[in-house]
Formats: structure tokens, sequence, C-alpha cells
């Protein structure tokens, strides 16, 4: 396929209210408007290959892991490295977070995501990278993560599940410096919405 760039600017003139857009060859990067401030009283997790933060506390191995420990309003920074899954997803989000990517151990402040990626890998399993629910929360922010090599399966599933790198169910999502690449299921979609909010506009996305 040539190479191409696009600059989509989604507004309500989708009636539908779906937005899924489509990994058939190379990647796709993402980016958004900012998010709103954090909350000041928020906490800030931290996620390393092997749990190994480099002195930082709290200290997670897997991205589900912290997730699961943090509260609404929480950040939630990923080192640099490979994070898999054993579920139906690398990581499963129903809380108002922000999950950011581009770290490494021995410095937390500055995101490097081109250089230091955070790498969601769902391994060509039966199983995408990402399930966001923000229904009924506050927003909800990823960034600076590569997430790869989502398959879920459509056989015996009802409705299917299309999102292979990144399913969108609902709320408020934020998606800014990432890359969605070599993710592919029934639809051949790499990142589904099920509804326009769930993507903070314009969305800018450019296939290299």
């Amino acid at each position: 396929m040539t190479k191409r760039s696009w600059t989509v600017i989604v507004a309500a003139l989708i009636a539908a209210g779906v937005l899924a857009l489509s990994l058939a060859a190379g990647s796709w990067h993402f980016a958004a408007t900012a998010a709103a401030p954090a909350d000041l009283d928020a906490a800030v997790l931290y996620v390393a290959p092997g749990g190994n933060c480099g002195g930082a506390s709290p200290c997670y191995a897997t991205v589900q892991g912290a997730v699961d420990a943090a509260s609404s309003g929480d950040t939630i920074k990923l080192a640099q490295g490979i994070y898999t899954g054993t579920g139906a997803e690398v990581a499963r989000v129903e809380k108002a977070v922000a999950l950011a990517g581009g770290y490494s151990t021995s410095d937390w402040s500055t995101a490097r995501p081109s250089t230091q990626p955070s790498v969601l890998d769902a391994e060509g399993a039966d199983r995408r990278g990402l399930y966001v629910d923000g229904t009924g929360l506050g927003a909800i922010t990823l960034s600076g993560l590569t997430v790869q090599g989502g398959a879920p399966q459509a056989t015996g599933d009802d409705p299917p599940r299309p999102g292979a790198g990144i399913h969108i169910q609902g709320g408020i999502v934020t998606i800014r410096h990432t890359v969605v690449m070599s993710n592919t299921d029934f639809s051949s979609f790499a990142l589904f919405a099920d509804e326009l909010r769930a993507i903070h506009l314009p969305l800018i996305v450019r296939n290299p």
C-alpha cells in the first residue's frame, strides 16, 4: 500500500455514532487534545517489567495489576518494556485513570515513547490490547503506548468483538502519542469506539 497521511477531524457528521479505524497495513499513530487537569489528590502508580521500578513505589509487574489497584483520578506510568496478558485483553480499564507509557525506571518524570516504548503485546493470541469502558466515569487518558498483536476471534461471539488493538466501549477517552500496529480481527479494526464521545476530538490519524 502506498504510504499516506490523513488528518481526520471527526465531527458530529458521523450520525451512526460508531468510530472504527481499520489497520489493513502499516501502523496507525493517534494524537488528541489534552485531557482535563489531574486531580490534585491523585496518586501515581508505576509499572515495570519484573516489578522492578528502580525504587519508585507502589510498583507493579503488570499493567492490569496497577489498574486494579488504582483509584479514579490516578496516573499509571509504564516503564519501557513489553507487557502481556492471559485474559481477553492485556489490560482492561474501567476506571477514570491516565495510562501513560514511555518512561524509564531511572527517570519517571519525562516520557520518551519513541525511544522508550511501553508495549502492550497481545502476542497474536485470542485477545486484544486494551479494553476501555469509561461509561459514567470521568475522563480516561491513554498516552505514550504501543499496542500490538491483538487478534480477538469472532467465532462463537454474539455480538462479535471488533477492535483488536483498542476497544472503547464508552465514556470520554483521550488517545495521544500512541501507536496501534499489527492487530487483526474479523473486521481488521485496529481501534473501535462504540460512541463518538469515546474519543476526545479532534482525532489525528497518520499512517506512515
